[in-house]
């Protein structure tokens, strides 16, 4: 049974439906498509994550290291991608780079397993249709559960 290790949160606005997470490492964002990729989408030293909305909200991020394959969870939407981490660690930031959190610690570097488990996606769009939508900026609706362990691990 795996372990958790460490977690971090924040309350994130998404930029462009963007959220994400980069490492100690971090040297440049690449820029995936979130058409081709609806959910999250890895690369080296950075994670995004695409919000089911542009703007207007604050999306919940829990980001957690775990030493093997995480339990699964009940989620609206799922999506899986390979963090490769050259620092070990990781943290919640916004599109300037500013951090959000303290650097959570994966472990090693190496590849990583990124496991995104979301909730509130279908209530935040229906949120998003009422007048009072504009009145106010909803926090956590939309919750992103990412979760990282060693890819080495996944057999």
């Amino acid at each position: 049974m795996a372990t958790l290790l460490g977690r971090v949160e924040a309350a994130v606005m998404p930029e462009r439906r963007l959220i994400t997470l980069i490492g100690a490492e971090f040297d440049g964002f690449e820029h995936p498509d979130p058409d081709r990729w609806p959910l999250c989408w890895a690369g080296t030293e950075q994670i995004h994550l695409f919000s089911e909305l542009a703007d207007g909200h604050q999306a919940l991020v829990t980001a957690e290291a775990w030493d093997g394959p995480a339990p699964a969870l009940r989620a609206e939407a799922t999506g899986v991608a390979q963090l490769r981490s050259i620092s070990g660690r990781i943290l919640i930031s916004i599109l300037d780079e500013r951090a959000l959190t303290d650097y959570l610690q994966l472990g090693e570097p190496g590849d990583y397993t990124v496991d995104v488990q979301v909730t509130g996606r279908q209530q935040l769009r229906a949120l998003s249709r009422q007048p009072a939508w504009y009145d106010s900026t909803p926090r956590g609706v939309e919750h992103f559960q990412v979760r990282l362990w060693p890819s080495d691990r996944d057999r």
